[in-house]
């Protein structure tokens, strides 16, 4: 920044320095007469003169940065540029780094096949798992007179894990300690995104599988409450027609009580 504005480094003989990034413009290298201007807080200032918005950018101490080019007119926001290259680089370093948990696994010397198989099983699957394995050799007592058997063993173990990780940092001797740290390799890390991908893709399809079954299961429910409403309406049917029936029934018995009554009465007058 001079006078709160970026300048445009130039290579003696040669102009201005070429950049590998595609060409943002700022400043006077803006070469629309008007712009859309976009203040440094995100507020909208308008449509304005590119003389206008040098003019503003001076009295802010900050840039004029052509934000969006192939617009009509260009976006241009106001900003500090130097700034703004750099969370660009920070950001973009973020996303390359890849947090990696190292994990650390102990030997001895003369540990036994067994246990060794078990050992490198382990580191294995920490490999696979794309985490750096920090290998531990820890020698008791005079096994320090000897630290050709550790150098042995680390030889031994990179053999076994060769297909998933190689070398970080090589064997060396700490104290009573041979250490060595184990990465994954390119292809490991290719295998791990590829799991990953596997992985989602086998979640989302079992997500799409239980809601399918959840719909059915509704839909199920919804049926069986229909027929259930059904069953009911059908049984209200059945009772009324059967309370009819015995209201009819009992008309029909109290007529003919009626009608013998009359009849006992007939055949005293006689």
């Amino acid at each position: 920044m001079a006078g709160g504005r970026t300048e445009i480094a130039r290579v003696k003989g040669r102009g201005y320095s070429r950049s590998k990034e595609p060409e943002v413009r700022i400043n006077q290298r803006i070469r629309a007469r008007e712009v859309r201007l976009v203040d440094t807080d995100g507020g909208q200032l308008g449509v304005v003169t590119i003389k206008e918005a040098l003019d503003l950018s001076e009295q802010r101490g900050v840039d004029l940065v052509e934000v969006a080019q192939n617009a009509n007119p260009p976006v241009c926001r106001l900003m500090d540029y130097g700034k703004y290259k750099y969370e660009l680089k920070k950001q973009a370093a973020a996303k390359k780094q890849k947090s990696q948990t190292v994990k650390e696994i102990k030997f001895r010397p003369n540990i036994g096949d067994h246990d060794l198989d078990v050992k490198i099983g382990r580191i294995r699957e920490f490999l696979g798992e794309d985490n750096k394995t920090k290998i531990r050799i820890f020698f008791r007592g005079r096994e320090i007179v000897h630290p050709e058997l550790g150098r042995k063993l680390a030889n031994r173990i990179l053999e076994r894990v060769a297909d998933l990780g190689g070398v970080d940092i090589p064997p060396k001797m700490e104290g009573k300690n041979l250490i060595m740290v184990i990465t994954p390799n390119k292809n490991t890390q290719e295998k791990v995104a590829q799991k990953k991908i596997t992985q989602e893709k086998v979640a989302a399809k079992k997500n799409i599988q239980d809601k399918v079954v959840q719909e059915e299961v509704a839909q199920e429910k919804v049926v069986q409450e229909e027929v259930t409403q059904e069953e009911v309406v059908q049984e209200k049917v059945v009772q009324e027609e059967v309370t009819q029936e015995e209201v009819v029934q009992e008309e029909v018995a109290q007529e003919k009580n009626t009608q013998g009554g009359k009849e006992n009465a007939e055949d005293e007058n006689k």
